[in-house]
């Protein structure tokens, strides 16, 4: 009879073991602590001790979840979360963690989605990964942000006018190079944009790029200082 319950154990071992639904608590080291708590405060003793599969609210728990698949890198871990929107998270955070880009088009969130692709454009350079954004002030930001980082004023063309203004004459300063400003359509932006990269480069002999006299003459004065 021994023998027979020692068997039934162990095959409720295997059998949990190999059910991808059960949560991969932390092991319980000594008695379980959290048994004297109620409700939240029972919640939250569960979590911080990472033993999700106790924790009875079920938002709560997801968030335990998440962090859990964090700690142990494994985005199946993720698969586990009820709520969409934490599975979500959880999967974002994981394919950071493992530098995937590849996970973000798995993330059903559109929020969390966008997010994904926005961390690896600007994180790596790569603007085609902002062409994956579907939320248009997060995708023109992430446009800007890889522009200003390479100095590539191509990029800028995907921001709106005043933003692309902006952007160009950052890039046209922080390089030194004053052709860039040529991109820039209003002529009094165009020519402030020359005058800003004149005066940077203490060069007056780039004052005579500018086209507007007044902007010009300011230009050869603040450098010279006659």
């Amino acid at each position: 009879m021994k023998l027979f319950f020692a068997g039934m154990v162990l095959v409720l071992v295997l059998l949990t073991a190999c059910n991808p639904s059960v949560i991969p608590d932390e092991p319980i080291v000594g008695e379980d602590s959290c048994i004297e708590f109620d409700g939240a405060a029972k919640d939250n003793c569960y979590v911080e001790n990472v033993q999700c599969s106790k924790v009875e609210n079920v938002a709560v728990r997801d968030a335990c979840v998440a962090e859990l698949a964090k700690r142990k890198v494994d985005i199946a871990v993720c698969n586990l979360i009820k709520g969409d929107t934490s599975k979500s998270y959880c999967q974002e955070q994981i394919a950071e963690l493992t530098n995937n880009h590849d996970i973000c088009g798995d993330i059903s969130d559109e929020y969390w989605e966008n997010n994904c692709h926005f961390t690896f454009a600007v994180k790596n350079n790569k603007d085609v990964y902002c062409s994956l954004i579907n939320n248009d002030e997060r995708k023109r930001e992430c446009f800007k942000e890889i522009a200003l980082a390479t100095e590539n004023p191509l990029l800028c063309e995907f921001l709106e006018d005043t933003e692309k203004g902006t952007c160009l004459i950052t890039i046209a300063k922080s390089s030194g190079d004053i052709t860039v400003c040529d991109q820039i359509e209003d002529s009094l932006v165009r020519d402030t944009c020359k005058f800003r990269v004149a005066k940077k480069m203490g060069d007056a002999d780039l004052c005579e790029n500018i086209s507007t006299t007044f902007i010009r003459e300011t230009c050869h004065s603040e450098i010279t200082g006659n």
